[in-house]
């Protein structure tokens, strides 16, 4: 009882407290919760919690992911400094941290796009023949333009070409 519930939360959320219950989070809790006497507390839980969450709350907690990427289930390594030398194209995954759409002076939608490729932050510029580009998320599913898929915090395959290295990061035109 010396440590208050927001502390146990997010030791739990965090990974800190893996150690003892296993990476079952939720689990966790409620032991914790048990221990203290608030079963009330048990009730406003998830009643399940995917890895996807999991990772997301021990983001927000310390800033970074700490067990493991989400990335790590769908990509191999880069080698950036390989990539910068050869100007050849990458097709890898990577998470949409941020983006903003303009338009150009001709009307047409663009997007600039914030992404993380497990642990490299990179610029990405989509231009309008690509953010129009029509495409089908899956099989039996509408043709819809490339650039409805741009969202914050979602995993996306990615075919880009380097474009310059700066201050700021790597940048890249985003084919695909």
């Amino acid at each position: 009882k010396d440590v208050n519930k927001r502390a146990v939360d997010s030791l739990v959320w965090s990974g800190a407290l893996d150690e003892l219950h296993g990476p079952d989070r939720l689990n966790t809790l409620k032991m914790f919760y048990t221990a203290r006497g608030d079963a009330n507390r048990i009730d406003e839980l998830p009643k399940k919690s995917d890895l996807r969450q999991m990772l997301d709350e021990e983001k927000d907690l310390l800033g970074i992911y700490l067990s493991q990427h989400p990335l790590d289930i769908y990509s191999e390594h880069v080698d950036w400094e390989e990539v910068k030398k050869t100007n050849e194209r990458i097709n890898t995954f990577g998470l949409i941290t941020g983006y903003r759409v303009i338009q150009t002076k001709h009307g047409d939608d663009m997007a600039f796009v914030d992404l993380e490729f497990k642990g490299e932050y990179v610029n990405g510029v989509m231009f309008p023949n690509v953010f129009s580009k029509e495409v089908k998320r899956r099989a039996g599913s509408k043709i819809v333009p490339l650039g409805r898929y741009v969202q914050e915090d979602i995993i996306v395959k990615v075919s880009a070409y380097f474009s310059e290295d700066h201050p700021g990061g790597l940048s890249f035109v985003i084919a695909d």
